[in-house]
């Protein structure tokens, strides 16, 4: 297992909260082995939420961006933060955009660094990997579909592979170390 793989898992580990073995890790191989794995360390007896997280993501942010006067035709995932706030206070609004959404404001950089704006599909990823929870309906269980989800995130923003399929080998398809 290659430092890749390993930064996947511990990406993986930290989104969902749970924990997986060197030995299971060592025999997930595909997206779909990652999913369905993680997925049965997370399945509960309860209803199961089958609902798109990017899509309710998505939802939240465009109405907040509404809110904040930008019009809807201009609110689309490839859209650039910064065409779409001004460029005076524009931390300010995108956390305001955030906070309005239901979601965590992006974190502040150390140093006095700025934050890097890049596109609404950026938050929308984030908030699938690491705010979950405030997309999923309370009091249902994670689904299948919903576990693919966020572990197709976090290897596109772990290794920025936009397009690949769920049984796609990491190693010999996808070429991760």
């Amino acid at each position: 297992m290659g430092l890749d793989s390993v930064e996947l898992v511990l990406a993986w580990e930290d989104s969902f909260g749970i924990q997986i073995s060197d030995a299971e890790a060592e025999r997930i191989f595909t997206t779909r082995q990652a999913a369905e794995r993680i997925y049965e360390q997370l399945r509960s007896s309860g209803p199961e939420d089958f609902g798109c997280l990017s899509l309710r993501a998505f939802n939240k942010l465009r109405r907040a961006f509404l809110d904040e006067g930008i019009p809807r035709h201009a609110v689309r995932p490839e859209a650039r933060v910064t065409h779409l706030l001004p460029s005076r206070q524009r931390r300010d609004a995108l956390i305001m955009v955030c906070q309005r959404a239901g979601l965590e404001p992006p974190r502040r950089l150390p140093f006095g660094l700025q934050l890097t704006f890049g596109r609404v599909r950026d938050i929308v990823i984030d908030a699938v990997i690491g705010q979950h929870s405030s997309l999923r309906l309370p009091g249902h269980g994670w689904s299948l579909s919903q576990v693919r989800e966020v572990v197709r995130a976090v290897i596109y923003a772990q290794l920025a592979l936009r397009r690949f399929s769920d049984d796609a080998d990491f190693i010999k398809d996808l070429k991760i170390d």
